[in-house]
């Protein structure tokens, strides 16, 4: 078994190197003209509004499609949708004009995505 002095150690390391990931991804993107419904505490995902960005990339898919142009894969939104029985047009989604934004393990190809 792990000593818990050294577990507490560790979780406090990695929610210091977390931390710091999106402190600086949030802070970029913001800096950006990016809107955020709120800052995470709890997670390596970031959920942006893309409502205010130009016409052609002012949704989820037209932005991951702008995104791939670039190298940099984003997720849309509407991937993240739950609509089991289909009962709304896929893009009456509340998730439509999103997307989501992984910050952990990448943080190097974004800092080049974000300069």
């Amino acid at each position: 078994m792990l000593e818990p002095s050294r577990v507490r150690c560790e979780m406090r390391a990695l929610q210091t190197h977390f931390r710091t990931k999106r402190d600086y991804v949030i802070g970029r993107l913001e800096e950006m003209g990016f809107k955020l419904a709120f800052k995470p505490n709890s997670t390596f995902y970031i959920w942006l509004d893309l409502s205010e960005l130009p016409e052609s990339i002012n949704d989820g898919l037209n932005f991951f499609q702008a995104c791939l142009g670039e190298k940099v894969i984003v997720v849309p939104g509407i991937f993240f949708d739950l609509n089991p029985s289909k009962r709304r047009d896929l893009f009456d989604s509340p998730c439509h004009r999103e997307f989501c934004l992984r910050y952990n393990n990448y943080l190097l190809c974004w800092f080049h995505f974000l300069l």
